[in-house]
C-alpha cells in the first residue's frame, strides 16, 4: 500500500509540472471593475421577470461598490442584487467564473434567468447548498449587456467572493486544475504519512504520539482535498465536500492537543485535555446541529475560527517555555506546527476581510508538517526494526521454557479432559432429574422422583435425603444410598448433632459440616421460593465428603464434585419452587378473590363429578341457587366498594350455615349456588329458607354507616324428584330462582309448585 501511495504521489506531481506550463494559456479576464449593488429584493411580473432587470438605465437607487461582496450598511438584511456591465470581448465557450457565493445566487442576463445555485422561496430565502466554485455559462451575444445577480444570505458575509473573472470554460477547467496540482499532492503525502503513522501505532509502544500524528496528517489532507478546486471536478457535491472540510478543519485542533499533550509538564496536562476534549464536542455538536437544520454550516466555521485563533494562541502559550525540554525531532515538528499555524491564521484573516483576498499556501504548510513527521517516523521505525530484532533473540530464549512449560500443561490438559468428561455425565443426569421434576404433579410426587434420582447423581458418594413436612425444623428420611453400610437417623434435626442448632438448617445460605460415627458429612439445604414464607428449606441432602471416595476420584478434583452438588441443588430448589407456585396458582384459580367462595369453574367441574357420583349411588342430589333483590339500585346508591363490601357478608353468612359435605360457589355477579349432596328437596327449601332469613336480619355496615338490609330470593332443584337427568338440574334451579323473581323476590320456589315462603315484608 505504502508503493501505491508513492507512485500517486509521483503521478500528481509530474502532472503539477505538466499543468504549471499551460498556466500562461489559462488566465481569464478579471471582471474588478463597474459593479453596483442594490438592498433588498426584487419584485417579479407576471411572467417571473425580475422588475429591477427591466429598465437597465434606471440608477436611482444602484450605488457604485468596488467589488460585489458585503456593501455598506446592511442592518440585518438578507438580500441584495449586483449588476454588472459585461465588456466587449470573444471567448469560445464563454463563462462567468466566480470563485464563492455567500449563500445562494440567481443570474439574469436580459431579464432572462441564465444561471441558479440553490433555491429560492417566495418570501426571496433559501438554505445553505455549499461553497462551490460557479461557472455562469454566457450566451452569444453577451458583449456590452448587464448581468444582474440576485443574492441571498443569513451568513455574516452576502455576496462574491473572492475572484470574479471571463473565460473559456475549457481554460478555466484547465486553471482549476493548476490551482489544485499542489494541494493535491500534498494532500497525497499527508495521506500516506497518515497510514504510515497508524502502521506504528499498531507496533510502537508511543501508540498515542503516532495516533496523533496520524490524525493530524488524515485531516489535513482531507482539509486540503475537499478545499482544492479540483475536488469538484472528481465529484460535484458541494455540500459534502463542505462537511468534508469542516470536519476535517474542525479535529485539527484537537489533532494538535493530543501530540503537545505528551510533551507538556504535568502540571498542564489536564488543561490541554480539557482543550482537545472541547474541541470535540465542538466537532459533534457543530456537525450534528448542522445536519439538524438547527443552524447552518457557514455559522460553525464563523465560530470556529475565532476558537481556532484563542486554542492556537494558548497552545503557543504552553510550549514557547517547555521548547528546550523536548528532543530536537519534537522541536522540529513543533517548528513547523508553528508555520502552519501562522498560514491556518493568515488564511483566517483573509476569510473574514482582514487581508485582501489571496489564496493562502495552506498545501505547502501541511506539506512541511507532513514531511518532518514523514522522516521522525522512518526514524522510529528503524528503531523499532532494532527493538524487534533483540526481542526476537530474547523469543527464541523463551521457547524452550515454555515447552517444557506445555508438557506440563498437557497433564494437566488430560486431567481437566477427565473432569469435564465427568462433568458431562453428571450434566446430562442433572437435566433428567430436573425434567422429571418438572413433570411431576404435585410437591410430594417431586421429592419422591428425587429421592429416586439422587442416587444415580451423586454416585460414587455417599448419601441420605430428608424432606421438612412441617414447620419444625425436623427432617424425615426419605431414601439413602451409598456402598459404606453407613446408617443415618431417620429423622434430622440440631438436637441429635451438638454444636449445630437446628434452625440453622433453615437457613437458606446454610453450609454446615457435621461428623457421624466418625465420618464428614456435608449437609446442602434443598431451599425454595414461597410466596406467602419467602425463602424456605424443605429438604436436606446429606452427602459424605471425599475422603471416602477412591484415590483415583479423589484426584479428579474434590472441589469440583462438592461444586457440581451445590449447584444441582440450587437448581433443584428453582423446580421445586415452581411446583409450589403451580400448586398455588390451581388453587387461587378455583375461588373466588372477593368472598373466599369457591368460582364458577369450579363449580363447573364440581357439577360433572357430583352427577356421575349421584347417577352410580343413586343418592339424591340438590341445588340452590341465590340471588340477591335489587342489588343494581344498591350499588348505585352506596357504590361499589359498599355492594363488595355486601357480597362478602352475605358469602359468610351462608358459608356458616351450609354441612360439610355441601359447596357453595359464587356463581357470577350477585348470584350464588349450592350443590348439596344427599339432600332431598325438602331439605334444601329448609336450608335455603333459613338463609333467606338470616341474610335479611344482618345489617350492611360500610364506613361506620347503616346502609340497611338485603333480601335474596333462592330457586331449589333436586334430583331424581323434579328431573330424571341430573344434568339438568342447574336449568331446572334457574327456572326455580326466575320464577321466585317474578313472584314478587325475597322467597325460595321450586319447579314444581310455587313459591315456599312468607310473602316479603313491606320495607322490600
Amino acid at each position: 500500500m505504502q508503493n501505491f501511495y508513492v507512485r500517486t504521489l509521483l503521478i500528481a506531481a509530474a502532472l503539477s509540472l505538466g499543468l504549471l506550463s499551460l498556466q500562461a494559456q489559462a488566465s481569464g479576464q478579471p471582471l474588478d471593475e463597474g459593479w453596483q449593488y442594490r438592498w433588498g429584493d426584487s419584485p417579479f411580473n407576471a411572467d417571473g421577470v425580475p422588475a429591477w432587470t427591466d429598465d437597465p438605465a434606471d440608477s436611482s437607487e444602484w450605488q457604485a461598490i468596488d467589488f460585489p461582496s458585503n456593501p455598506p450598511d446592511r442592518d440585518g438584511q438578507t438580500n441584495v442584487w449586483y449588476r454588472v456591465t459585461l465588456p466587449a470581448d470573444e471567448w469560445r465557450d464563454p463563462i462567468l467564473y466566480i470563485y464563492s457565493v455567500d449563500l445562494i445566487t440567481e443570474v439574469y442576463l436580459e431579464g432572462e434567468q441564465i444561471y441558479h445555485y440553490g433555491a429560492f422561496d417566495e418570501q426571496g430565502q433559501g438554505s445553505f447548498e455549499g461553497w462551490p466554485w460557479h461557472m455562469v455559462p454566457l450566451p452569444e451575444g453577451y458583449s456590452g449587456k448587464t448581468l444582474y445577480f440576485r443574492i441571498f444570505s443569513s451568513y455574516s458575509d452576502i455576496g462574491l467572493w473572492g475572484e470574479v473573472r471571463l473565460n473559456s470554460r475549457q481554460d478555466q477547467i484547465l486553471t482549476l486544475l493548476i490551482d489544485s496540482a499542489d494541494a493535491l499532492a500534498a494532500s497525497a503525502f499527508s495521506l500516506i504519512i497518515a497510514v504510515l503513522a497508524l502502521f506504528f501505532a499498531l507496533i510502537e509502544t508511543q501508540r498515542r504520539t503516532f495516533v496523533s500524528v496520524g490524525l493530524f496528517s488524515l485531516a489535513s489532507a482531507l482539509m486540503v482535498t475537499a478545499e482544492s478546486p479540483a475536488s469538484l471536478l472528481l465529484l460535484y457535491q458541494p455540500i459534502v465536500w463542505d462537511y468534508v472540510a469542516a470536519g476535517a478543519y474542525f479535529t485539527l485542533p484537537v489533532a494538535i492537543a493530543l501530540l503537545l499533550e505528551q510533551w507538556l509538564p504535568e502540571s498542564r496536562i489536564g488543561l490541554i485535555r480539557k482543550l482537545w476534549q472541547g474541541h470535540v464536542l465542538y466537532v459533534i455538536g457543530a456537525l450534528g446541529l448542522s445536519l439538524l437544520g438547527v443552524i447552518i454550516l457557514p455559522s460553525a466555521f464563523y465560530v470556529f475560527d475565532y476558537l481556532l485563533l484563542a486554542t492556537l494562541t494558548l497552545l503557543f502559550v504552553l510550549v514557547a517555555p517547555n521548547l528546550r525540554r523536548v528532543s530536537r525531532e519534537q522541536q522540529a515538528v513543533i517548528a513547523t506546527f508553528a508555520l502552519y499555524s501562522a498560514l491556518l491564521i493568515i488564511d483566517m484573516a483573509v476569510a473574514h476581510g482582514f487581508l485582501p483576498w489571496n489564496r493562502t499556501p495552506l498545501s505547502w504548510g501541511g506539506l512541511a508538517f507532513s514531511l518532518v513527521i514523514s522522516l521522525v517516523s522512518l526514524r522510529q521505525y528503524h528503531q523499532t526494526r532494532q527493538e524487534l530484532y533483540a526481542l526476537n533473540q530474547q523469543l527464541e530464549l523463551r521457547v524452550d521454557e515454555r515447552t517444557r512449560k506445555l508438557e506440563t500443561l498437557a497433564d494437566e490438559e488430560r486431567l481437566r479432559t477427565r473432569i469435564l468428561s465427568y462433568e458431562h455425565e453428571k450434566t446430562l443426569l442433572l437435566n433428567d432429574m430436573v425434567t422429571r421434576l418438572h413433570a411431576s404433579q404435585s410437591l410430594e410426587q417431586g421429592f419422591d422422583n428425587l429421592a429416586a434420582d439422587l442416587p444415580a447423581y451423586t454416585r460414587p458418594l455417599v448419601g441420605a435425603l430428608y424432606r421438612r413436612l412441617n414447620t419444625k425444623p425436623v427432617f424425615t428420611l426419605l431414601s439413602q444410598w451409598g456402598e459404606h453400610g453407613l446408617e443415618l437417623p431417620e429423622t434430622w434435626s440440631g438436637s441429635d448433632f451438638p454444636g449445630i442448632s437446628a434452625s440453622a438448617y433453615l437457613d437458606p445460605m446454610s453450609q454446615a459440616r457435621v461428623d457421624l460415627d466418625g465420618y464428614p458429612y456435608w449437609v446442602f439445604p434443598i431451599t425454595v421460593e414461597d410466596v406467602d414464607r419467602g425463602s424456605d428449606v424443605l429438604g436436606l441432602l446429606i452427602i459424605a465428603l471425599p475422603e471416602l471416595v477412591a484415590e483415583g476420584e479423589r484426584r479428579s478434583g474434590r472441589g469440583h464434585l462438592f461444586q457440581s452438588v451445590r449447584q444441582a441443588m440450587d437448581k433443584v430448589g428453582v423446580v421445586l419452587s415452581s411446583l409450589i407456585l403451580r400448586q398455588r396458582l390451581e388453587t387461587l384459580s378455583y375461588e373466588d378473590s372477593l368472598t373466599g367462595l369457591k368460582n364458577r369453574r369450579y363449580f363447573n367441574e364440581l357439577y360433572a363429578r357430583e352427577s356421575a357420583i349421584a347417577l352410580r349411588t343413586q343418592v339424591p342430589l340438590s341445588f340452590i341457587m341465590v340471588d340477591l333483590d335489587h342489588f343494581k339500585q344498591f350499588n348505585d346508591q352506596y357504590g361499589h366498594q359498599a355492594g363488595d363490601e355486601a357480597l362478602r357478608l352475605v358469602a359468610d353468612t351462608m358459608r356458616i350455615r351450609f354441612r360439610e359435605t355441601d359447596v357453595v360457589c359464587r356463581y357470577g355477579g350477585e348470584e350464588f349456588i349450592a350443590i348439596l349432596p344427599g339432600a332431598s328437596s325438602a331439605d334444601a327449601e329448609a336450608l335455603a329458607g333459613e338463609i333467606r332469613i338470616a341474610v335479611n336480619q344482618v345489617p350492611i355496615f360500610h364506613e361506620n354507616r347503616n346502609l340497611g338490609h338485603l333480601t335474596l330470593s333462592a330457586g331449589i332443584a333436586t334430583w331424581p324428584e323434579h328431573c330424571t337427568d341430573p344434568d339438568k338440574l342447574l336449568v331446572l334451579a334457574d327456572n326455580a330462582l326466575y320464577l321466585a323473581k317474578d313472584s314478587g323476590r325475597n322467597r325460595v320456589c321450586t319447579p314444581a309448585r310455587p313459591a315456599h315462603s312468607t310473602a316479603p315484608s313491606p320495607a322490600n
